[in-house]
């Protein structure tokens, strides 16, 4: 937990200024705390680059939804089930891991594109 401390005398100030004195929350003065507290800055060892795979290999399940979305420019998942007879739970782990690795991407109302 984090607060932003206030005037001493203030007393819209006294619950933050009271858990930074018992320890309860880090003090925080800016960005760069929290940042900092998060364990975010970056790092010249993290820097480096990992390229992805050009080509991803797909399944059976995945070459099918993909050729689907390749006739059209997006698709809703209900078009994916009836067109690829997939069940709905296999569907949805398809598409799930074609989205986890970039292959596809989800749109709002439930539509897919590549």
């Amino acid at each position: 937990m984090f607060a932003v401390p206030g005037r001493i005398n203030d007393e819209n100030s006294s619950g933050c200024n009271a858990l930074i004195k018992n320890n309860e929350a880090m003090m925080i003065e800016s960005a760069a705390d929290f940042v900092k507290q998060m364990g975010w800055e970056e790092s010249p060892m993290i820097k480096k680059q990992i390229q992805k795979p050009l080509f991803a290999e797909l399944d059976e399940n995945e070459n099918v939804i993909v050729k689907l979305l390749q006739q059209t420019e997006t698709m809703h998942v209900d078009e994916l089930q009836l067109s690829s007879k997939l069940s709905s739970s296999k569907l949805a782990a398809v598409l799930l891991g074609l989205e986890m690795r970039g292959v596809i991407y989800s749109l709002p109302g439930k539509r897919y594109k590549l």
